[in-house]
């Protein structure tokens, strides 16, 4: 059994509304034909309104009359009088039946009609009074005014036309209900005195032009149900001072619609070119379901946007807020593109700017409070220029996958303390040489903080406690400034990128000089010759990677108790020894200080490469090297580990053939060089040599080499096989 739609239910009620009015219409225009006197025009050649001779009773209906003009043939009246009637009935079922007005008043105090074939041409005069009419044939207004009570209801297949330069006159207290299309094509309309225009579901209301509704009091109101589209001109149409509500779409093809106060659920679509704007004061309510869409202009200027309790307004196109605020307790969605150029953001609802969505903070001025906002970026933020007033309680969520880039020397100020900014993302400062601040801020990271360019200040930084830096990354190619930074002990993931890269104090004094300790989730690396000297010695039990001609200096040892010591072509410098009492040391470099291998692995290259020591190297009974040769080329093809001075020989030696290599036999591979020697290795492992291959150590004077050999070597407590 299928179930109807919400929608589809929504429409057939609206239809059945829809019937029972013209149903009561007609009702009351038999009414009014029963208890009045029916009189009907008879002359099929048209004529003038105040003619006797051309109504049925020879008289000119009056006051207590209903005018039916009824007579079969295409013809035209003209109003050349003013008439006061208790209603009328436009219109026969053959020919084309026209009533034209051009200066004199039509007032009705009953229910009267323009059927199919009827055309009313308001040209000029009024038409007034406190009845209703309905129409199914065509109403063209060029001039004159529209007014009094009752409503004016344009059918489904039924058509008004608003057109002729000049401006119209009032269109006043009446109440317009438009089932069918009106056509605005041409002059402004002076829309008052509680004048209300809805535009129902299925209806189109067509702005043609460069046109406006002007002296509007602000008692006056649009309902937008169905599609209210602007399809020509390039220039502005305005509904100054008018409540303007939507549930149905809004449509910007063509120039720019200004609006004010009001609200809506529905659909704002402006196309490529075309310009929609809450400029004219007041505040507009977004409610669930609200919609702002399309490839073209939607701005907010002078005028409060709040979204409402418990909504939820999605931005799929293009919002930019100039002036004005967006406030609210509900969520703006932002799956599209929102600008804050100026104004302020408030109210303790959410802006969520989705995993495809934009927010850029642009213009050069300060913007307005942010405050006790929360916005959630699952997107992309760009803030380019303008600094901006964060305070009472706003909050910054940068998720996982989002990134919050600054791209000019802008700041957060006034911050009161009590805001916040927790980043799960990326949150960078990419442009601009001088300083980015974000003063009176709490700020969590457990996300990546990539300083590239100028100095991002952050005076509280709440991953640094004591002397201790935790969670998070930190991406340093520039400065990181933060309030007390003296870093003893890391647990968080420190990148310095090139000689620029520093973090500092409020001082700006150096915040590492102190740097002792890397803990066993700390990972720290310099890069791109970045040089790093610490005040004592250091341990690590983490990761430490010297990379790209890159140095870090002690004044006293440095310890590796577990974790590893990786370097591409740089140094480590230590006053003291280098002590590997666990993980790894391995890479490309200098190590500059003795070297105590206890039990630890040193493995020289990255696969493969040279590793150099400048002083002595010791090695323990657990201690273990580990060389690879792929190859007959040194440095390129297999490691060569380097001591300049003595080296004792304790523990493991592996030797580990890799890439497919096979030696032939004969071929002798230098894999350690050093000036003096004491002892040999304890334990010798070689793999991948290949079927029927062996191999002997040879200690020279000078070096360690690995030569193959066709049989077994002679027993020899340094020959293994």
């Amino acid at each position: 059994m299928c179930k109807k739609s919400k929608i589809s239910t929504i429409f057939f009620n609206i239809k059945i509304k829809h019937i029972l009015v013209t149903l009561i219409f007609f009702c009351l225009i038999n009414l009014c034909i029963s208890s009045s006197g029916a009189v009907h025009w008879t002359n099929p050649a048209g004529g003038n309104w105040n003619t006797p001779g051309n109504w049925s009773t020879g008289i000119v209906p009056g006051l207590s009359d209903v005018a039916l003009i009824d007579c079969p043939g295409t013809y035209t009246i003209i109003l050349n009088t003013n008439a006061t009637i208790t209603g009328f009935s436009l219109g026969e079922t053959t020919g084309t039946q026209t009533l034209f007005m051009n200066s004199n008043t039509l007032s009705f105090d009953g229910a009267s009609t323009i059927t199919k074939s009827g055309v009313l041409n308001l040209d000029g005069g009024t038409l007034t009074g406190t009845g209703s009419l309905l129409s199914y044939g065509i109403l063209n207004w060029t001039h004159g005014s529209i007014s009094g009570v009752g409503s004016l209801t344009i059918d489904e297949y039924a058509i008004m036309n608003i057109s002729g330069s000049d401006i119209k006159g009032q269109l006043a207290q009446r109440t317009i209900n438009n089932f069918g299309t009106i056509n605005w094509n041409a002059g402004n309309i002076d829309l008052s005195y509680g004048a209300i225009i809805n535009n129902q579901p299925g209806a189109i209301f067509d702005i043609k032009g460069d046109v406006s509704f002007v002296f509007a009091d602000g008692a006056t109101t649009i309902n937008n149900m169905g599609t209210l589209r602007k399809s020509a001109g390039t220039g502005t149409t305005s509904f100054e001072g008018i409540v303007f509500n939507n549930t149905g779409l809004v449509q910007i093809q063509s120039g720019k619609l200004n609006v004010g106060g009001g609200s809506s659920s529905g659909e704002f679509n402006v196309s490529l070119g075309g310009e929609f704007n809450f400029s004219l004061g007041g505040t507009h309510t977004f409610k669930n379901g609200a919609v702002l869409a399309g490839q073209g202009f939607i701005g907010g200027w002078n005028t409060t946007l709040s979204v409402d309790t418990n909504s939820t307004a999605t931005v799929v196109g293009k919002l930019e807020l100039f002036t004005g605020t967006l406030t609210g307790p509900g969520i703006l969605n932002v799956p599209g593109i929102f600008t804050w150029n100026g104004g302020a953001i408030s109210g303790a609802g959410v802006i969520k700017i989705s995993e495809s969505g934009a927010m850029n903070i642009s213009g050069l001025g300060l913007k307005g409070q942010f405050a006790q906002r929360t916005i959630n970026n699952l997107g992309t933020i760009n803030w380019n220029a303008g600094n901006i007033d964060l305070h009472y309680g706003g909050i910054i969520n940068n998720y996982t996958g989002a990134t919050f880039d600054i791209k000019s020397d802008v700041s957060f100020v006034f911050a009161d303390g009590a805001t916040t900014i927790n980043n799960m993302g990326i949150f960078k400062k990419s442009g601009g040489t001088g300083a980015s601040q974000l003063e009176g801020i709490s700020f969590n990271n457990t996300g990546v903080l990539d300083v590239l360019s100028g100095t991002l200040y952050i005076p509280t930084l709440t991953n640094f406690s004591g002397t201790t830096l935790s969670g998070g990354t930190y991406l340093v190619e520039s400065i990181l400034k933060f309030n007390n930074a003296n870093v003893v002990t890391n647990s968080a993931m420190v990148v310095l990128d090139g000689p620029a890269s520093q973090i500092i104090n409020h001082n700006n004094g150096n915040g590492l000089i102190n740097f002792a300790n890397n803990t066993l989730n700390g990972s720290f690396t310099i890069k791109n010759g970045r040089h790093l000297t610490t005040a004592g010695g250091f341990a690590n039990a983490g990761i430490i990677a010297i990379d790209n001609s890159s140095t870090f200096s002690l004044a006293n040892s440095y310890t590796q108790t577990s974790g590893l010591t990786r370097l591409t072509s740089s140094t480590l410098t230590a006053g003291d020894t280098v002590y590997i009492q666990g993980g790894d040391l391995f890479g490309i470099g200098i190590i500059d200080a003795n070297v105590l291998n206890t039990n630890g692995n040193i493995n020289p290259g990255l696969s493969p490469g040279r590793l150099a020591i400048t002083e002595e190297y010791e090695q323990g009974q657990t201690g273990v090297l580990n060389i690879e040769i792929g190859g007959y080329l040194q440095c390129t093809e297999n490691d060569i580990f380097e001591i300049s001075k003595n080296a004792i020989f304790d523990g493991i030696l592996n030797v580990n053939f890799i890439n497919g290599f096979i030696p032939n036999i004969g071929d002798s591979f230098e894999i350690v060089l050093y000036d003096s020697r004491n002892w040999g290795f304890k334990s010798v492992n070689v793999s991948g040599l290949g079927e029927g291959l062996f191999y002997e150590l040879h200690y020279t004077p000078k070096s360690l080499l690995l030569v193959i050999r066709e049989t077994p070597p002679k027993e020899n407590r340094w020959l293994t096989h």
